[in-house]
């Protein structure tokens, strides 16, 4: 094919240089284990389980009670908030930082789901398909086939592009997520901002065709085919283990491109502010070297009870 490759999203290209003094021997195992969680993220599939500390980076146990406040309980949610905001990192950083995260965390979180969305979204206009109609199995539309298999673009939505989505269901999609979220750019919605709604929705089907139906007016059997084509599609995202852009690949199946990275101001750092950050990983760093001393204490007893029984056998005339 001599299409050219799509063009992943700005935001979501992130590279910040910040000029830090040597850490100590606490925060450098504390920035291990941030970035071992990084690249956990970047690999593993989203979880849809509760928040927890080392699921997400940037995210500890009180992190994960304050964004319970924006409907936000799992690690899938959370990504679809950032789509809500159309992959936009200033507008999502500003959203997190108003449920009380602070701006380190808060540019932590935005990073991992920004570089995790290049596998998927993209800011190249989609091509529509003309002709046939109907797709290579003969049953499925030639939309549905080209939604499933092409990366979501944050440019504004248009007929033909979302399968069961035409002129007055887009229009009442717009209205609905302006309301919802009334800083968002006014050229919305997109087909990233529609799977974002559908994940921050739980990946319910019923909530999201009630949504479709209820809210923005569309017919039944029209939403029916468009949240078919949006959990196809989290299915891809969310379930399938991803090689993205924190992994140094990228999404199976999905264009390759080249990423301009986006050079961010330094963050002034603030050592009382940083420590008090810290303390959700230094706890589940706390936590795991519990487990480790509590294996070695169990290790060291069934050693010493074996040593023990050898000399009663030995004393006995067993051995």
């Amino acid at each position: 094919s001599n299409t050219a490759p799509s063009r992943p999203c700005p935001a979501a290209q992130r590279v910040r240089t910040r000029a830090q003094p040597a850490p100590s021997p606490a925060r450098a195992m504390a920035g291990a284990n941030e970035t071992e969680v990084m690249r956990r993220f970047g690999r593993e599939p989203l979880s849809a389980e509760p928040l927890r500390p080392g699921l997400v980076p940037g995210i500890g146990a009180v992190g994960a009670q304050k964004l319970l406040s924006k409907g936000v309980a799992s690690a899938q949610q959370l990504m679809g908030r950032f789509l809500l905001f159309n992959c936009s990192v200033d507008r999502f950083m500003a959203d997190l930082k108003d449920a009380g995260i602070t701006l380190h965390w808060a540019q932590q979180i935005a990073d991992a789901l920004a570089a995790k969305a290049v596998g998927f979204c993209t800011d190249d206009a989609p091509e529509y398909p003309t002709s046939p109609t109907k797709g290579t199995d003969g049953r499925t539309t030639t939309v549905s086939e080209s939604f499933a298999r092409s990366p979501l673009p944050t440019t504004t939505l248009v007929p033909s592009q979302v399968p069961g989505l035409g002129k007055a269901g887009i229009s009442c999609v717009r209205k609905a997520i302006l309301k919802m979220a009334p800083t968002l750019h006014p050229a919305t919605p997109s087909a990233v901002q529609l799977l974002g709604l559908f994940l921050s929705l739980g990946r319910v089907r019923e909530s999201y065709l009630n949504f479709l139906v209820d809210e923005c007016g569309c017919q039944l059997q029209h939403a029916e085919r468009t949240v078919a084509a949006l959990e196809s599609k989290a299915t891809q995202i969310c379930d399938v283990p991803s090689t993205g852009e924190l992994d140094g690949g990228r999404t199976p199946g999905t264009p390759a491109g080249k990423a301009k990275a986006v050079r961010l101001p330094p963050t002034p750092e603030n050592p009382a502010l940083a420590a008090a950050d810290s303390a959700d990983s230094s706890a589940a760093i706390d936590k795991d070297a519990g487990r480790a001393r509590l294996a070695l204490g169990w290790l060291l007893a069934l050693g010493f009870a074996c040593a023990v029984l050898a000399i009663y056998l030995k004393m006995a005339g067993f051995a």
